[in-house]
C-alpha cells in the first residue's frame, strides 16, 4: 500500500537506510561506552567518586560523549603515572 503513492514509497525506502545506518552507529556506540566504562572503573575506582561503580562509570562515559565532561575530576588521582 505504501509503494504505490509517489511521495510515501521513497520516504519509506529513505528512512529504512537511516533506521539501518542509526542501528550500526549504536551498536559501535554501546561497545565503545562498554569499554571505556570497563577501563575508566578498572583504573580509577578507588579515586574517583565517579568510578565507584560500574552503572556509575557507564553514565560519566555517556555524559562526558554527550559533551558534559570535566577534566578536573582527574585532579584527585594521586597516582603521577595516570
Amino acid at each position: 500500500m505504501l509503494q504505490f503513492s509517489d511521495r510515501i514509497g521513497p520516504l519509506v525506502k529513505i528512512v529504512t537506510k537511516m533506521a539501518n545506518d542509526f542501528s550500526n552507529f549504536l551498536i559501535l556506540y554501546v561497545i565503545l561506552t562498554a569499554m571505556f566504562s570497563i577501563i575508566l572503573n578498572m583504573n580509577f575506582i578507588y579515586e574517583l567518586r565517579e568510578c565507584e561503580s560500574l552503572f556509575e562509570a557507564i553514565l560519566t562515559v555517556v555524559d562526558a560523549s554527550l559533551g558534559n565532561f570535566d577534566f578536573k575530576i582527574f585532579d584527585k588521582v594521586k597516582d603521577p603515572g595516570m
